[in-house]
């Protein structure tokens, strides 16, 4: 199944795009495109934990939130 792409053009340091290159030519990324993409991906993963971490978080201290938890943990314990 092949994923739907779209070229996008982003503006790096010189310094990293021959780091990138490099580690590509030694073997360690597929290619730059491959590389940028697992950095991406992630980078987006750490975001949505952050997220979800924020939100249960602020939900911990909702006191209706907390009941509700507490009653559906007593539920299935």
């Amino acid at each position: 199944m092949s994923k739907v792409v779209e070229n996008y053009t982003f503006s790096l340091p010189v310094n990293l795009l021959n780091k990138l290159n490099k580690y590509s030519n030694d073997g360690y990324a597929s290619s730059i495109n491959t590389a940028v993409e697992e950095a991406i991906k992630s980078y987006v993963k750490s975001i949505e934990k952050q997220k979800l971490y924020n939100e249960i978080t602020a939900g911990s201290k909702d006191p209706l939130f907390s009941a509700e938890l507490k009653n559906v943990l007593n539920n299935f314990y």
